[in-house]
């Protein structure tokens, strides 16, 4: 029989639920490094010494190197993620670590010192931008406001305050600093626009970089339709 799947907890966090297993899938157990994963078995418990009846629980079972096995209860799966490197197309298959050995301790701290660095470089970095003095973009003008007028829809909560934050980033004297996040067809591009307007009005350039020439052709019209016969 091929090896049963372990079923997700309900309050289960996002790790190796969000995509079911296969027998010899690598993955990463938290305090013991990459294994791969053997399927589910259950396994029975021994009566104690204060006469608790025995049960029976469900273990992942993961396969380190030299063939040793940990087997990972269900109430602690939360322990195990899929490894990402493994799915990467082309990617060579990961080295199993040893079952209590050193190796996976050792690439942990290293992990945590290039985490530690990148950090460091980080915080100088926005150091150094926080002290440093940014173009300061005019207020909107005439032009500006009827490109916005001509906008066919009414703009959600969400999609103005977007729009007033980017511009008071970019009319304060600091540089600007600010990422935009949302789901498809919740308005993102119009907020694009108009800050990208706003930049070309004041003599800059702006960049608009899209994943797919299809996304790009399709930005570029917009663009196009939305600044048509909107500078006098």
């Amino acid at each position: 029989m091929p090896p049963r799947r372990p079923a997700p907890p309900t309050n289960s966090p996002d790790n190796i639920h969000d995509a079911m297993l296969n027998d010899g899938d690598y993955v990463v157990h938290t305090g013991h490094g990459v294994t791969r994963y053997r399927g589910v078995t259950t396994l029975k418990t021994p009566v104690t010494q204060a006469g608790a009846p025995a049960t029976e629980r469900d273990y992942l079972i993961l396969e380190y190197r030299d063939n040793d096995r940990l087997y990972v209860s269900a109430d602690q799966i939360d322990r195990v993620h899929r490894s990402l490197s493994a799915d990467s197309e082309g990617v060579t298959a990961p080295a199993l670590d040893k079952l209590r050995g050193s190796a996976w301790a050792r690439s942990l701290a290293r992990a945590r010192r290039q985490a530690e660095q990148a950090a460091a470089g980080m915080v100088s970095l926005y150091v150094a931008r926080a002290a440093a003095t940014g173009h300061v973009f005019p207020a909107d003008t005439p032009e500006q406001q009827r490109m916005e007028a001509a906008f066919r829809f009414t703009e959600t909560p969400d999609q103005a305050k977007a729009i007033a934050y980017d511009k008071r980033d970019l009319e304060a004297p600091r540089h600007m600093d600010r990422l935009l996040v949302g789901d498809v067809g919740y308005g993102k591009t119009e907020v694009v626009v108009r800050v990208a307007f706003k930049a070309a009005l004041s003599g800059r350039q702006a960049a608009i970089l899209c994943p797919t020439s299809v996304l790009a052709a399709e930005h570029f019209q917009t663009l196009v339709s939305r600044s048509e016969n909107r500078v006098a």
